[in-house]
């Protein structure tokens, strides 16, 4: 899976399942440039991103289609048949992912700490109050109970960052 907090927070809260054993293509990816370079990456990298960097991949358009049939209409997912710009872009999330993770295998170990840092990734969006709406207030609260980053840093960019790591 390729950030899968929030999956994990909806399986969690829905029908009670705890993810476990799960790779997290995002983390990997901030493994493997640790790895490469014994540091981590200021930034975490989005799915579209890792697809292209590591295999080339690009689904931009077809992410682009899916997201302007449905940003206005999130009804549209109940309505059937769904059409089939629908489908492929809900198809494209996982659509690469064992192709990935074969690819990210080769290119690093991925030992016990980086098996922890998932697991503690996997659980940081459940244990946010509920009553946050703002997902900027809900990454800066789940990063800073790992330890991920610091205040400031979260405030002046936006998405996901990394300053230390999580692979303690």
């Amino acid at each position: 899976m390729h950030d899968c907090r929030k999956d994990s927070d909806a399986l969690f809260h829905q029908f009670n399942v705890k993810l476990r054993n799960v790779f997290d293509t995002q983390l990997a990816d901030a493994w493997i440039y640790k790895s490469s370079f014994n540091v981590l990456p200021r930034h975490v990298s989005g799915y579209k991103k890792v697809l292209q960097k590591y295999l080339g991949v690009d689904v931009s358009k077809i992410k682009e289609e899916g997201i302007s049939k449905f940003e206005m209409n999130y009804a549209i997912w109940m309505e059937r048949p769904i059409e089939s710009q629908l489908l492929e872009y809900a198809a494209v999330d996982v659509k690469y992912l064992i192709p990935l993770y074969e690819r990210m295998l080769t290119l690093s170990t991925f030992t016990r700490a980086f098996k922890r840092g998932c697991f503690r990734y996997v659980d940081s969006e459940r244990k946010i109050p509920f009553k946050k709406k703002n997902d900027n207030d809900i990454l800066l609260s789940s990063m800073q109970k790992l330890s991920i980053i610091e205040d400031s840093t979260i405030k002046k960019r936006k998405g996901y960052e990394l300053v230390s790591t999580i692979f303690k």
